[in-house]
């Protein structure tokens, strides 16, 4: 595909967040939930139909999400947190520290489709 670009996902302020994105032409849910002991995000990703495909993957700043869980499935880019920080906090996305992209397959690795 040409012109591809990252793919911004906004959501919510909430510790428990589900919203709907289209990764690839498909459309997923995510869902994000703060921590509050560990001081953490975690991130689902549910296909259309809310079967689960990867849970409990924690969000850490500036590293492809999805990289030992591409299968069928699953988006065959990558959800990465970009932000400066050295640690993801509850108010991260909220202030703007720390954003949350989908980057296609063809972008983050390289590859021609």
């Amino acid at each position: 595909m040409d012109g591809e670009r990252m793919e911004l996902i906004n959501f919510n302020d909430a510790n428990d967040i589900v919203t709907k994105v289209v990764l690839d032409n498909v459309q997923y849910r995510i869902r994000l939930t703060w921590n509050a002991v560990g001081e953490f995000w975690t991130l689902h990703l549910w296909d259309n139909d809310k079967k689960p495909l990867c849970c409990n993957l924690k969000m850490v700043p500036n590293f492809p999400l999805l990289m030992n869980h591409h299968r069928p499935g699953i988006p065959s880019g990558e959800l990465i947190v970009l932000t400066d920080l050295e640690k993801i906090t509850r108010s991260s996305f909220t202030n703007g520290a720390a954003s949350l992209i989908y980057v296609t397959e063809a972008e983050f690795y390289g590859k021609t489709v």
